[in-house]
């Protein structure tokens, strides 16, 4: 999880294809699951005003929402998640 400023933009970090945008269990915004090359999936919580939609191409730097204040601490926090298959991925490892 990435504390953030509430309000932040979140862009897709690569070209892909959106797999998923639902509610995240207990109400705490929205998640979203974007699939790109490689297996490579991206996972986004704790958004709002998500702009994108199932089955929507995305392109890298695309808006797919904006950060919420987190329940519990009052702060943004955005969880970002990068996965090959199943297995978690160190995001720090992919920035060049």
């Amino acid at each position: 999880d990435y504390e953030t400023e509430i309000g932040t933009s979140v862009n897709a970090v690569a070209d892909g294809k959106i797999v998923l945008v639902s509610d995240i269990v207990g109400g705490n915004g929205k998640i979203v699951l974007i699939r790109h090359d490689s297996e490579l999936i991206t996972i986004y919580g704790r958004l709002t005003n998500v702009t994108i939609e199932k089955d929507q191409d995305v392109d890298q730097g695309q808006k797919i929402g904006v950060v919420i204040k987190d329940s519990q601490t009052s702060k943004g926090l955005m969880h970002f998640e990068v996965r090959k298959g199943m297995k978690s991925v160190n995001p720090e490892t992919m920035i060049r």
